[in-house]
């Protein structure tokens, strides 16, 4: 039984994976993510079920189009089955314990995650379309809390959500406003701001604090290594939201030992 929940959830992964590539490609574009239906970039074809099933039709068809036999992006099956991967180590940390909501809670944030680890990569910036989903779960979690204690919170306080959302974009805040004082710049985009607020509802205030850590452990060491490569970014900024994805998931696997060890 254990197996038939693990194939369950890997694709459940696959399905979520195949609507993630339509958010990452629409959404940084201001386009509709249910309209107009999926279609082949090339011929414009519409496609049927047998072009859509996740990674398997691209598998079947050899990774042409149907219809006018373009190639198609591999990039398409390697998403479906990052999402997949990624929701696994989740659901062995807190679905097989039967600990059901704290798993759909932590895919679903990370599923809004994925697109902006993508989005802000390549075109540097959360669209607010993305902080709002989230804000919509962590609301959902509030309300939740209030009812049934939330397990990554580690306790039933009703303002440990609140908290969170304080000390996780509070610090990015103030840190900003300093390096606006001091040098005329911004340290963070807003964006990254309001994504940890989100962020801060979801982990409480001791969580919070490991997932700003990490995302501050991690990017610190990208900015050294491009330094050492002296690949500079020509934008002028680094995807801070990409970072933030990374601690976020790293938090979620083992934020609640990092926190009970210290």
């Amino acid at each position: 039984m254990t197996i038939f929940y693990y194939i369950l959830v890997f694709t459940y992964g696959l399905v979520i994976g195949s609507f993630l590539n339509v958010c990452i490609w629409r959404i940084p574009l201001g386009e509709s993510v249910v309209k107009p239906p999926s279609h082949c970039t090339k011929c414009g074809t519409r496609l049927t079920v047998i072009d859509l099933v996740p990674l398997f039709s691209y598998l079947f068809l050899r990774g042409k189009c149907r219809y006018c036999k373009a190639k198609i992006s591999i990039k398409y099956p390697l998403m479906e089955l990052l999402t997949a991967v990624i929701y696994l180590p989740l659901f062995y940390k807190y679905g097989q314990n039967g600990q059901y909501i704290e798993f759909f809670a932590a895919a679903y944030l990370m599923s809004i995650l994925i697109v902006v680890f993508f989005v802000d990569l390549k075109h540097r910036k959360i669209p607010n379309s993305l902080v709002i989903s989230g804000l919509v779960g962590s609301i959902a979690l509030i309300v939740y809390n209030f009812f049934i204690p939330f397990d990554i919170y580690g306790d039933g306080n009703w303002w440990n959500p609140i908290l969170g959302m304080a000390v996780s974009s509070g610090f990015i805040f103030i840190v900003s406003l300093i390096s606006m004082g001091l040098f005329k710049k911004e340290a963070f985009g807003f964006g990254d701001i309001k994504l940890l607020f989100v962020i801060g509802a979801y982990f409480g205030w001791k969580m919070s604090l490991v997932a700003l850590c990490a995302t501050l452990t991690i990017s610190t060491l990208a900015v050294l290594v491009t330094t050492v490569f002296k690949r500079d970014d020509k934008r002028g900024n680094i995807p801070f939201g990409s970072f933030i994805a990374v601690g976020t998931y790293i938090t979620f696997l083992f934020g609640g030992e990092i926190v009970k060890y210290f």
